[in-house]
């Protein structure tokens, strides 16, 4: 054993004295892209830019570089316009996204936008000394990127409205449409092909079924595209050309590429999943989904963010497609880089899809939404949120007040987010705590009908919100 020591000392010694300075680059630039993914998930793109563009100069050619230094760049320029920084800053970083882009490869006819849509008018919620600055309404802000061409942010924040039950008028559906039809573009511009026509096509019906027959106009000249290059076999990008495999369940439909381990791991913890979330939240006699939830299993977090349009640093998402208070359609998108994707992400998004069967009829509050789905989680994520709400409690002047919570329909953006997701799985844990996950429902159904004071003290016997905010911040500090 002695001697092994000591071999292996000797050949880290040795390692260490024949490193090169080529390793010494890589290893830098490896530890800058790791700060950049952490300080994007914490919502601090300027930091990511900072440690990223020290080490630009010897870094354009490493693997995924310039995508992680993309997103960095275009989350900042969201943060920018969502807080009306001065135009010159947002110009500058918008220049330099623009100089690491890939040229386009191909042109497409130029779509004349619909008129942008009209912004609500609702005042902002009243704010509290516990509550941060929140954003405006996801309408509000949506009409805002959308007037200033900023289709990305537009598109995801109507998405975001519509998970939420938000009412979109004509006009906004019909904006939303055109977003979808924007990034559509972007995608045959960069030069889609193969496998990846088939979902555009998919992304365009559904926009022209969302907009109506100004957006099946203006969809025209794509959809001949798509068919253009289906006819021609165009295999596109080596990221089109793979090629899916499909593994059918009772309740999901798996696609993937490799290895059928991944696929047939994947179908079974969701199908667990399933039954063990509808047995603690409804109780409710299971029947199958009258059509398979597809879940498409992506090779890496690149192919994922490509496909989806999310950022590489995202390790899942749902969909739920909600008509006439009934759940037409259920799709789940991971990749199999993100190491918790099996004990993590899947049930977390498994359970977001019950939630959304379980309240169809009237959308869940965002924070009662985000607050289950975690619980679905290992305790030691779930424990993280409680520890880090702990604290800021302690502080006294970081927590959203009970009442701006339950009643608000927006989540915020920005560092305003982390607090929101805290207390919301920290809220959600107690009240489960106290009485149960079948209570806590009650609660939940009751309080649409009979407003948030009036289900507390009818089902766990506090007076009010401000009673229930008492006891719970009571609990955190004292650790009970």
């Amino acid at each position: 054993m002695r001697l092994l020591q000591a071999i292996t000392f000797f050949c880290a010694c040795l390692t260490k004295l024949l490193a090169d300075s080529e390793s010494e680059t890589s290893l830098k630039i490896h530890r800058a892209m790791s700060q950049a993914q952490v300080s994007l998930i914490n919502n601090k793109p300027s930091e990511a830019i900072r440690v990223l563009e020290a080490v630009s100069s010897i870094a354009q050619s490493t693997h995924g570089f310039n995508d992680l230094l993309q997103e960095a760049y275009q989350s900042q320029i969201d943060h920018l316009k969502r807080t009306n920084a001065d135009a010159l800053s947002i110009q500058q970083l918008e220049r330099k996204l623009q100089a690491i882009k890939s040229p386009a490869t191909l042109k497409v006819p130029e779509i004349t936008p619909p008129p942008a849509p009209s912004l609500p008018s609702e005042p902002t919620p009243k704010k509290s000394t516990l509550t941060p600055d929140i954003s405006q309404n996801f309408l509000v802000d949506a009409g805002r990127a959308f007037n200033q061409k900023d289709y990305e942010t537009a598109e995801r924040l109507y998405r975001q409205a519509h998970s939420q039950g938000i009412s979109l008028s004509r006009i906004e559906n019909e904006a939303w449409a055109y977003c979808k039809l924007n990034a559509i573009m972007h995608k045959l511009n960069e030069g889609a092909g193969g496998a990846s026509l088939d979902s555009l096509a998919l992304e365009l019906d559904q926009a022209i079924e969302l907009g109506g027959d100004r957006i099946a106009k203006l969809s025209e000249n794509l959809k001949a595209e798509i068919q253009k290059r289906k006819s021609a076999n165009f295999s596109g990008k080596p990221e089109d050309q793979l090629v899916w495999n499909t593994l059918e369940g009772e309740n999901f439909r798996i696609r993937y590429t490799g290895s059928k381990s991944h696929a047939q791991e994947v179908l079974l913890v969701a199908e667990e999943c399933r039954k063990f979330m509808y047995d603690r939240w409804s109780g409710a006699p299971l029947k199958s989904w009258s059509s398979p939830c597809e879940i498409q299993l992506y090779p890496s977090a690149k192919l994922y963010s490509q496909a989806t349009g999310r950022p590489v640093s995202s390790s899942g998402h749902c969909q739920a497609i909600i008509k006439g208070g009934n759940v037409e359609a259920r799709s789940i998108s991971l990749h199999i880089e993100e190491t918790t994707y099996l004990d993590t992400t899947l049930p977390r998004e498994v359970t977001h899809l019950i939630l959304a069967e379980l309240f169809s009829d009237t959308p869940l509050p965002r924070w009662a939404d985000i607050g289950i789905a975690a619980l679905s989680e290992p305790t030691s994520e779930i424990a993280r949120s409680l520890r880090a709400v702990s604290q800021m409690a302690t502080k006294g002047n970081q927590l959203y007040t009970v009442d701006y919570l339950m009643k608000s329909k927006e989540i915020p953006t920005g560092e305003p987010l982390t607090v929101y997701y805290a207390e919301s799985v920290s809220l959600v844990h107690y009240l489960v705590k106290l009485k149960g996950a079948k209570t806590f429902m009650a609660f939940l159904r009751e309080a649409p009908r009979r407003g948030f004071d009036s289900a507390l003290k009818n089902q766990y016997g506090f007076r009010d919100t401000k009673d229930l905010q008492d006891k719970w911040l009571k609990s955190i500090t004292s650790g009970e």
